[in-house]
């Protein structure tokens, strides 16, 4: 008889389906969206940079007079070395894994000088969680017709870290294994809920383009979709739409005067006289980008990561009168249905 000594085992199991995001008749624009993510950081200065905010964080053990605040790196890697996080080695999360795939250790068979049954050794399982730097996150932004309103579709997330060459230089990353969110929202109040982060990017290269090369689903009339966010300002006055800080309820009268028509001047050189011509620019002429926010939660009990859509933002440039970009800025934040 073939016996198994193991000192931690993982056991994956089946996940539920996945919806049929995509089919929902009401969704008219999807693209997908890959970005790497790092949310735990030492200080809230380089935490603000990466683009992340600290919404919660616990101590799992705050009885313990040196117990400190674990990471998600921390969570995810015990949940998932206890059995309790089901882990894959592919993004799509079809081929399962066990933790000491994630390890490497090589597993030796010899049997037992006392019963004589053949047994399965498997070395030191030490794993330090710090070695997951970055989170690759796969979903789909998708925006609906009905309530012009924008929803998520989270697909996985992959636990990154660095590969090495010889000299020890870091050269590249890599997943060490996968798992799928939940998407539904919990009470970030919870006694379960010991860690939360917003995520939302703001350098301009990192933000997603408004019309993308390729997307998922795009019905007709959608590929374009200034029109519909012009409609959201003056049109949808029954849609709260919120200031570029995401505080403050724009008014009806705030929102006409977003799109009033702006006067710009551009001058050029006839016989050596500068002359000054004076068109009028539309808002979202500078509008190119989007910028989405979320919130992601664990919770401790249940061993689960969520990651819930917050807000959309379409972005505008701001440029300076030669033209250059001066800064850029969300034009207004449309909340996520709750």
């Amino acid at each position: 008889m073939r016996k198994l000594l193991y000192f931690l085992l993982a056991l994956p199991w089946s996940l539920p389906a996945q919806t049929d995001f995509l089919k929902d008749p009401d969704i008219v624009w999807a693209v997908e969206i890959q970005q790497d993510w790092v949310v735990d950081l030492p200080d809230k200065d380089r935490e603000w940079e990466a683009g992340a905010t600290t919404l919660k964080l616990m101590c799992a053990d705050p009885e313990r007079t040196f117990s400190q605040p674990s990471t998600l790196s921390e969570w995810v890697s015990n949940s998932a070395a206890i059995g309790e996080l089901p882990i894959f080695r592919d993004p799509a999360c079809t081929q399962s894994m066990s933790w000491f795939e994630v390890l490497g250790y090589p597993r030796t068979i010899g049997f037992d000088s006392i019963t004589q049954e053949e047994i399965m050794v498997i070395g030191c399982l030490d794993f330090n969680p710090d070695a997951i730097k970055v989170w690759r996150l796969r979903q789909v932004l998708a925006f609906h017709r009905k309530n012009a309103r924008w929803s998520t579709h989270v697909e996985s997330i992959g636990a990154l870290q660095e590969v090495r060459n010889e000299q020890g230089d870091s050269i590249d990353t890599q997943a060490a294994f996968w798992f799928k969110p939940d998407q539904k929202r919990p009470d970030i109040h919870s006694k379960n809920i010991l860690w939360a982060k917003r995520t939302e990017k703001r350098q301009a290269a990192e933000l997603l383009p408004l019309a993308p090369e390729r997307l998922l689903k795009c019905q007709e009339g959608y590929a374009d979709l200034k029109p519909h966010l012009r409609n959201l300002l003056l049109k949808r006055m029954d849609l709260p739409l919120y200031d570029a800080q995401n505080d403050q309820l724009l008014t009806p009268k705030m929102r006409l005067e977003m799109l009033r028509p702006r006067i710009d001047t551009i001058y050029s050189e006839v016989e050596y006289n500068e002359s000054g011509t004076f068109i009028e620019s539309d808002v979202f002429v500078e509008v190119e980008r989007l910028r989405v926010m979320q919130s992601w939660y664990w919770d401790a009990r249940r061993h689960r990561l969520s990651i819930c859509l917050d807000a959309v933002a379409p972005i505008r440039r701001v440029l300076s009168n030669e033209g250059d970009l001066r800064y850029i800025t969300p034009l207004f934040y449309q909340r996520a249905k709750r």
